[in-house]
Formats: C-alpha cells, sequence, structure tokens
C-alpha cells in the first residue's frame, strides 16, 4: 500500500546552472612581510627569487621570508617595472622620477646625468643582449651601456612623429633591436635601435598600453578592449584582430611562456587558453572581484597575481580546481559523498540533506532535495534497473532519475547511511547498528519475507514497523556498525560488509571473515574492486590490503610510501588505485606499485578527503570545502629541479668572499656556510643535504629547515663541500653548490718540520743513548771498584791475625779441656764465616741482617778478651720497622778496629757502643770505644821495621762509602766519614768514635 505524504515536507527543488571552476590559490599579505597590500609588479629573477613591488616598498621573496629595501635618498616607497639586467642587477622605478638598482644585496640609486632629472612618469626597459638600459622620458629617448656606464643620448624625432613635449610610455624592448611604446598621444610606435630614423606609427590613434607577443605580433590594449595581431612593415593592424570586450577596466597584459593570455582588471584576472590550431579558448575568470594589477609565471609552473587590495596570490596548478557554493551553484559547497552514474553524471551528496547531479561535459547541475533540511547526505547510492536515486540523510530518500522528482521518502528508515543493490531486487544497507536486508521490489520492504537464497537462519532478527497500515520489514544480518558495503563483482550471490570490527563477505548469506596474516581482524572504511576481481579495502589505521580469493595477497603503508594509513575512500580506474586520506589523495598504479601524491602543495582546497570518483577522465574528489577535480593524467611530481645558491661563507666567525675553491691557514678551522633554496611550490617542505669530502662521503641533512652547515675544529687537508636540496616530492636540484678548500699544515706537520724534528730527535736519541752508555759505564766501574772493594773489605774480615787468633783460641779451650767453650766458640766461628761469604755476594742486605752478622762478629771478640769487653747496641725502632737495605761489610771493619787497637792494649774492662739510626736517605751508624786511643796506638807500631805505609781495612771503608754516595746519595757533598778521638777532662785519651753516613739503595 502505497504511503501518502505531505507534499509540502516532499518538495523537490532543482536548478541548472554553469559552473565556474575556480583554481586553488594560497595568498602573500602584510602578515608574512609584505610592506604593502597594494602590489604594481612581480618578476622572477634568473635566481628562481620573487621580487615584488608595492605602494609601499621594494622586496625580495625567497619562498620563506620576505626582505625589503631601501634606500636613504629615496622620495617615494612605490615600486614597480622591475627588470632585470645582463649582470642580474634587479631593476625598478619609483613614482618620484627614481631608477634603482639591487647589486650585492644592496639598493643603488641610479645617477642618470645631473643636468636634469627624470620625468615623473619615465618607463625604462633592459637590452640583455647588449647590456643596454633604455629610458623614454619626457622628450627623449636615451640608452646607457651598463658595462662601462656610458651614456648615449637620442632624441626622440618630435619633428616627424608630432611628439613635441610629449612623453612615450610602456616602453619594451622588443626583440631583436625593436623598441615598442605608446606616447602620450596614445599613438603607438617601434623604432629599430639600430636606426635613427626607423619609426612606424599604428593605423589607430588612441592605444592605453602595447606589449610583445612574439617576434612579429604585439597586444593592444585600451580601457576595456584587447587586440592582438601581426604587425606588417607599415605597422597596419587588421580590423580582426579583436580578442575581446571586458566589461571592466583593464590594467594590464600579460602573456605565459605557452602564449596563453591573461588580462589583469578591477574585476579579476582574464584567461584566454591558446588552441593547438592558434586560436583561443573562451575566457574563464579566476580571482573575480580582485584587482589584479600584475602577473608572474615562476620556474616551477606556478601563476603569480599582484593585487591592489589584498596582497598577492598563488595558484599551483590551473588544472587543480574546485567547485563550492561562492564560485558554483551548488547549494552548500561542503560534499561528503560522491556516486558516478556514468562518465557524464556524477551524484553529490551535500550537508545541507540535498543532492546535485553535476553533467562533467556542461558543468550543469541539478539539485535533489528531499524533506531532510541540513542534514548530512551520508550515503548514495544510483539503481540502474529502476534508474533511481538512493539517498540517506537521516531517513531514505528515492528519486527517480529520469522524471527528476521524488517518488518515495521513509520516515521509519531513519540511523541508515548507505545501501548497495543485492541480485537486482535487493538492498543490503548499512547503519550505526548493523546490516540489514530489505526488499526493492515491488516496494522497498513491503509486505515482503527474505528470499530463500539469503539463508541467515539464526542471524536474522525480524523487526516491523507499522505506519499507514502497512508493515515494514527488517531483517537483521549482524547487529555491528557498519563502515563499508560492496557487490562482488565476480558474483551476484556475493557481497562484502565491513563492520568496525571485521571485514566479513557473504555468499548466499553465509558469512565468512578475513583475518590478516596475524590473525587480526580488518577494520575497514571503504572497499572497490578492480577488473581482474581483486576486492581492495582501505582501513583506518593499516593502509590498503588487496584480497584475491578471499585471502589477503597485497597490503601497502607508510612504509610502502603511502601518505598516510588512514584510507578513507577508494576508487578503481584500470590499473590505478586512486585513495582519499586525510593527507591528500594518492596514486597507486597496480602494475608498478608506484605512488603518486596530490595534496595542498598541488593545489588541492583540502587534504582531508571524503569521497572520491573517476568520471570523464578526471578525478573528483569530496572535502568540506568543496568538490576538487582534476585530470587524471596530471603528473602529481613537481619534476622542476629546485634552485639553490650560496649566500655566505664565515671562517672563523668573519666574512670570507663567495669563492668556489680557496686556501686556509692552519688556524682557520671553524667555517660556516649559508645558502638558500628557491622551491616555491614546496613552500618550505623541501630539505637541504650536504657532504664533506675528505671528512666523510654520506649525503647529511641538516635538522629542521636550517640554512647552513657549520664545521669545527676540521683537521688540515683539503676538502670538498657539496650542498644540495629535494623539493616536496624528492627532486634534486641539478645546479648544486661545490666548494672545495683547504686547511694548511701548521709548520709542526709540515714534511720540512717532521725531518728536521725526526733529525734533532734521532741526535736527542744518539746523545741521550751516549749519555746513558757513560753513566752505564761509570757505573760498572764503580760497581766493579765496589767489587773490588768489597773484596778487599772480605779479605780484612778474612785477616790471617784474626783466623789464626780465632783458631789458637779453639785450641787454647781444647786443651784447657773447656769443650763447651772451644764448641760454642767454634760455632760462632763457623756462621761468622758462612753469613761472610753470603753477604760478601750481595749488593745490599737488610739492616736486620747486617746487625746480626755484628752480633756474631762482637760475640766471637768478647770471648776472645774473655768478657773484659761490654758491647752496647742502640738500634732506632723505625729501622727495624722498615724495609731498609744497606750495602754489607761496612761496619764490621771499624768495629774491629777498636778491638784491634782500642782494647788489645787497654787494662780493665773495655766498653764499646754501636749506635744505628735514619737520617733522611742516610744511615747513621756510630762506633765509640773506651780504649787506648789512635796515639797510643801509633807509638806501638812505632817499633816496626818496616815503614812502608799499608791500606788499611779504614781506608777501603772510606772509599766504598765515597763512591756508594756518588752512585745512591742524595746529597753528593754528603760527609759520609768521620773519626773523633776522645779525651777525659784530664786531657788524657779516652777512647775513639767513629761515625759513618751509608746511602740508602
Amino acid at each position: 500500500m502505497k504511503i501518502v505524504l505531505i507534499i509540502s515536507f516532499f518538495w523537490l527543488v532543482w536548478s541548472i546552472s554553469l559552473i565556474a571552476q575556480q583554481p586553488y590559490t594560497w595568498q602573500l599579505t602584510d602578515r608574512d612581510g609584505l610592506p604593502s597590500m597594494e602590489v604594481y609588479d612581480l618578476y622572477q629573477d634568473r635566481k628562481g627569487a620573487i621580487w615584488i613591488g608595492t605602494d609601499a616598498g621594494f622586496c625580495r621573496y625567497n619562498g620563506q621570508t620576505i626582505k625589503s629595501y631601501s634606500h636613504p635618498k629615496q622620495k617615494g616607497t612605490s615600486a614597480s617595472r622591475i627588470s632585470e639586467d645582463r649582470e642580474g642587477r634587479i631593476w625598478y622605478q619609483n613614482f618620484n622620477g627614481q631608477l634603482f638598482f639591487v647589486e650585492e644585496d644592496s639598493l643603488q640609486l641610479f645617477q642618470a646625468h645631473k643636468e636634469k632629472s627624470f620625468y615623473t612618469y619615465f618607463f625604462h626597459a633592459q637590452d640583455t643582449n647588449q647590456n643596454l638600459l633604455w629610458i623614454a622620458d619626457k622628450d627623449s629617448l636615451r640608452n646607457y651601456n651598463l658595462s662601462d656606464r656610458t651614456q648615449k643620448v637620442t632624441l626622440l624625432p618630435c619633428d616627424s612623429i608630432g611628439l613635441r613635449n610629449n612623453r612615450a610610455t610602456n616602453l619594451h624592448y622588443w626583440a631583436p633591436n625593436r623598441l615598442l611604446f605608446v606616447n602620450s598621444l596614445q599613438e603607438l610606435w617601434t623604432k629599430d635601435a639600430s636606426q635613427e630614423k626607423s619609426w612606424g606609427k599604428g593605423d589607430k590613434d588612441v592605444w592605453c598600453s602595447a606589449f610583445p607577443y612574439s617576434s612579429d605580433s604585439i597586444i593592444l590594449y585600451d580601457v576595456d578592449n584587447i587586440y592582438i595581431d601581426v604587425l606588417d612593415s607599415i605597422m597596419e593592424l587588421k580590423t580582426s584582430a579583436k580578442l575581446a570586450n571586458i566589461k571592466a577596466q583593464i590594467y594590464k597584459v600579460f602573456v605565459d611562456r605557452d602564449k596563453n593570455i591573461w588580462a589583469g582588471t578591477s574585476e579579476g584576472v582574464y584567461f584566454w587558453l591558446k588552441k593547438p590550431d592558434g586560436g583561443f579558448e573562451e575566457a574563464q575568470l579566476f580571482l573575480a572581484k580582485q584587482q589584479v594589477s600584475s602577473f608572474c609565471q615562476d620556474r616551477e609552473g606556478n601563476y603569480w597575481f599582484g593585487t591592489l587590495r589584498n596582497g598577492v596570490f598563488i595558484i599551483p596548478h590551473l588544472n587543480m580546481q574546485y567547485y563550492d557554493a561562492a564560485n558554483s551553484s551548488l547549494l552548500n559547497g561542503q560534499v561528503n559523498k560522491l556516486v558516478k552514474v556514468d562518465e557524464y553524471n556524477l551524484l553529490l551528496g551535500l550537508s545541507n540533506g540535498t543532492v546535485a547531479n553535476l553533467e562533467t561535459n556542461t558543468k550543469q547541475i541539478v539539485h535533489y532535495k528531499g524533506n531532510a533540511p541540513n542534514n548530512n547526505v551520508t550515503g548514495l547510492l544510483y539503481d540502474p534497473y529502476r534508474k533511481q536515486i538512493l539517498f540517506f540523510a537521516r531517513r531514505l530518500f528515492i528519486f527517480d532519475w529520469d522524471k527528476k522528482q521524488e517518488e518515495e521518502s521513509y520516515s521509519h528508515h531513519t540511523g541508515f547511511h548507505q545501501g548497495i543493490i543485492y541480485k537486482k531486487n535487493d538492498l543490503i544497507l548499512g547503519t550505526n547498528s548493523g546490516a540489514s536486508w530489505q526488499k526493492l521490489y515491488p516496494k522497498i520492504a513491503q509486505d515482503t519475507l527474505p528470499p530463500q537464497t539469503l539463508e541467515l537462519a539464526d542471524l536474522i532478527n525480524k523487526e516491523t514497523s507499522i505506519s499507514d497500515s502497512v508493515t515494514y520489514y527488517r531483517y537483521w544480518i549482524r547487529r555491528q556498525r557498519v563502515n563499508a558495503l560492496w557487490a562482488d563483482y565476480t558474483a551476484d550471490n556475493k557481497f562484502w560488509v565491513g563492520y568496525d570490527d571485521s571485514l566479513f563477505y557473504y555468499i548466499d548469506g553465509q558469512a565468512f571473515s578475513v583475518l590478516t596474516a596475524e590473525n587480526n581482524p580488518v577494520n575497514s572504511l571503504d572497499i572497490s574492486q578492480d577488473k581482474e576481481g581483486t576486492v581492495w579495502v582501505g582501513t583506518v589505521n593499516n593502509g590498503i590490503y588487496g584480497i584475491v580469493n578471499n585471502r589477503i595477497q597485497y597490503h601497502y603503508t607508510t612504509k610502502n610510501g603511502l601518505p598516510s594509513n588512514l584510507c578513507r575512500t577508494l576508487a578503481v580506474d584500470g590499473q590505478n588505485l586512486w585513495v582519499g586520506t586525510n593527507k591528500g589523495i594518492f596514486n597507486l598504479n597496480l602494475e608498478t606499485d608506484q605512488i603518486s601524491l596530490y595534496n595542498e602543495l598541488d593545489g588541492l582546497v583540502s587534504e582531508e578527503i571524503r569521497d572520491i570518483e573517476v568520471a570523464n577522465g578526471r578525478i573528483w574528489a569530496a572535502t568540506t570545502r568543496g568538490l576538487i577535480s582534476f585530470d587524471k593524467e596530471l603528473l602529481a611530481n613537481n619534476l622542476t629541479p629546485p634552485l639553490l645558491s650560496l649566500k655566505a661563507i664565515k671562517v672563523n666567525n668573519k666574512i670570507h668572499p663567495l669563492q668556489s675553491s680557496f686556501q686556509l691557514g692552519h688556524e682557520q678551522t671553524n667555517l660556516k656556510f649559508y645558502f638558500e633554496g628557491l622551491a616555491f611550490r614546496a613552500r618550505g617542505n623541501y630539505v637541504y643535504e650536504y657532504r664533506l669530502l675528505g671528512l666523510d662521503s654520506l649525503w647529511v641533512e641538516p635538522p629542521g629547515y636550517t640554512n647552513f652547515i657549520q664545521f669545527e675544529r676540521l683537521n688540515s687537508g683539503h676538502y670538498n663541500l657539496e650542498i644540495r636540496i629535494k623539493n616536496e616530492d624528492g627532486i634534486v636540484s641539478t645546479q648544486n653548490i661545490k666548494i672545495s678548500f683547504t686547511i694548511a699544515q701548521p709548520y709542526w706537520e709540515t714534511w720540512w718540520f717532521r725531518g728536521l724534528a725526526y733529525l734533532i730527535a734521532i741526535l736527542v736519541i744518539v746523545t741521550f743513548v751516549r749519555w746513558r752508555y757513560q753513566i752505564a759505564q761509570k757505573r760498572q766501574n764503580q760497581e766493579n771498584m765496589i767489587n773490588e772493594l768489597r773484596g778487599q773489605a772480605l779479605q780484612s774480615q778474612m785477616n790471617p791475625h784474626f783466623v789464626f787468633n780465632a783458631m789458637s783460641a779453639i785450641q787454647g779451650y781444647w786443651m784447657q779441656k773447656q769443650p763447651e767453650i772451644a764448641l760454642n766458640y767454634h760455632a760462632k766461628f763457623a756462621k761468622l764465616m758462612r753469613l761472610i761469604f753470603d753477604y760478601s755476594k750481595e749488593l745490599a742486605i737488610h739492616i736486620e741482617a747486617e746487625i746480626e752478622f755484628l752480633e756474631v762478629y762482637v760475640a766471637l771478640e768478647q770471648m776472645r778478651f774473655e768478657d773484659q769487653v761490654e758491647c752496647c747496641f742502640e738500634v732506632e725502632e723505625a729501622l727495624r720497622e722498615q724495609e731498609i737495605y744497606i750495602p754489607p761489610l761496612l761496619i764490621q771493619p771499624i768495629v774491629e778496629n777498636s778491638f784491634k787497637h782500642g782494647f788489645l792494649h787497654k787494662k780493665g774492662k773495655g766498653r764499646l757502643l754501636i749506635s744505628l739510626k735514619k737520617q733522611g736517605n742516610y744511615v747513621y751508624c756510630k762506633v765509640a770505644d773506651d780504649g787506648v786511643g789512635r796515639r797510643m796506638t801509633q807509638q806501638k807500631k812505632a817499633w816496626r821495621k818496616d815503614k812502608q805505609k799499608e791500606r788499611s781495612s779504614t781506608d777501603v771503608v772510606i772509599e766504598r762509602l765515597a763512591i756508594l754516595n756518588k752512585t745512591y746519595g742524595a746529597n753528593p757533598n754528603q760527609v759520609t766519614f768521620k773519626v773523633t778521638d776522645l779525651t777525659a777532662s784530664d786531657g788524657q785519651a779516652s777512647g775513639t768514635q767513629t761515625e759513618m753516613w751509608i746511602p740508602l739503595k
């Protein structure tokens, strides 16, 4: 039963109009550093920079910053008529009769002649072939040789052309050797610069301006008319040369490098595309309502437009166009959904609840409107079997395609946002609550049951809704939010459903899930299919999956070059897969796997793509800022290599001349290089790379957008610095910066210095070795002498008289029948002999060993003297606690002298003192006895017949101490041996005291 609806709530509103397509633009304003929003001229120099003349000054733009120039003698701030000479100097003039040029980044005033100043409205032009500057003043035409700064004044032939007291305007140098201008009487004139009298005048008397178009044709325009024609020798203009009549004031006419014509007017800029046959397409209007005063096409193909109120507009691509409610007849510029009916008709779902049909050839649109004001169109579906349009805006609306009128509106179908046709007569719908089945024929879901082939079994939950005595059935397939639906090309009983938790395909109603190789679910956002049957799935955060025979076979993510893993919408076009993301549109070539990215830098009005379709050779993308359209053959990559120039060099923080090769001193090791890259389409999204051969061969990228590199404490050597730049698409500059420099070696690293150093080192080594050899020889001699003296000392200890006396004493004890004493004496004597032989082999012995030796010797002497001598040892405790070594057999000869000379002739008991203690680096030894003294000893020796002096053991000790002190002593002047005669109070001899200072080893 048919539902009767209130007509006023379901009224179809549609209209047909011509869409005025507009390319994407970005803007340069005073917020970016422009001196003024009133722009008079634009120019790109051969190094790539954009020069801008404004009402408030002259400036240079490098893609990131704007630098303004001024001169202390300038009379006004306006800047126009920008040009460049052969030397690369940039020229401009103001409205106060002054001409300036920029040289070495400094603004200079051109002093033409002293006798007069320029007229306020003079014009200048450059002849770059001969490096001449032409100036058209009030009543003369001059040229200046910019190479030698000479000037040649040529007066206009006033009598012959009637220009007396009239100036020439709009001067242009027209190759070859031809000047073109319009005089103040608005007459067109040309002059051959090589001939004084070759003038010609056009047949039309009134012109505003003239502009060269080609080598033999010019563009002429007045207030609102534009003409273009070929000029013959007498300058006759053909009457059929009129290009256009514009109902707006023409400010200036421009020609781009493809010979297309642009006209800046008070109502925008008009564009005439040149046809292959030489004619021009119908005019297009861009930047409507803007007062366009100047134009420039840069080397990358960007179009720059100066305006008199709103700064500079830049168009990256003319082919990249967009449509919204402001520049077209769309009722709303926020486009949510796209559906292609055929190659020439495209359905647009808008955010205000309407659907528009765009005819892609004629650009006409038809609006369909249901009773859903201000509700987003969340789903679109074209039913080719019944020629109906189904769209969802909180409820389902059905429109007849041919009749352009609404047939049904189903208020009970709320929450549905997309659908697909299944088996021609069935409708699978996706909602926030799940996927459901509906019947399309004869009426949607009315008094129908699901078909037998849809074997949903227990998964189907029937819901009914009764309205106007009509029962509607809803059969749920699965209760889970639906993100994507697709009817399979390969089988009419198969469809795909992307839920927010998994991906399923259904064959005759039986569900099958699709999992990744890691058994993870696929969170799909859109599904499409190519002609080979491969199902492509865009996901929330896992890029794109390609499914072949129900299994995942392909997977592309950012690791493969995708701009984003959020792939919201897909469209297949042959071997190309077009994907809409949150970072623009990319094309994946399914044969080569090559990826091309289109984003805001290429002219997209928005990078957030909601839906995408391919129709009539163009890509169509739905965004919240309008409908985007561009030719599918449009190159995404900016293939123009960026420019790079060296701006400054600093060595040790001081400016260094700009040179490609230079030498530095060994102390000039800190270098800093400043450079500038120019890639306007990149809008700062380019990177620098450098490498310093001689230090490293790898390319290094400076952090961020740093435009300098610094090297500190470089070693001496030869280096080759290379700097390059990559634009937004990875295209590398072809003219890179190459600098070769050498840091000199310090003199201590030069070959002559090293040779001299080696020679000196050898001499030092030889001298040192010789000295050490001499020292060793001396020491060896001293050692030999010490050993000799030690042998003599040994001999003194082995004195035959001492041995004889010792043996006689032992014999006497035996004869006196005192065996115990004899054995004891014999044992001590044997021990003494053993110690003498052991210690004589050593260079030094421990102080305790020396004391032990002395104690054994003294004990033997005491026994021989029948204990008439008392011996006292005073040893400093510090000597016993430390590891102190002294030469052996030095003290015993002195002790022996006390017994031999002091006590031998003494009557009564005697006393012997042996004292040892540490003094600095010496061991102080004192041997004192109370014997008869040295004088009586000498008297006792006087009876000897042999007066020859013998070398005593004392002499050996003194000589040994002297040698030891020279070898080991801390003080070479140290007294090492001293003998003192002791006397009593009455002056009589009371003994002898011997002192020794033994060096420590």
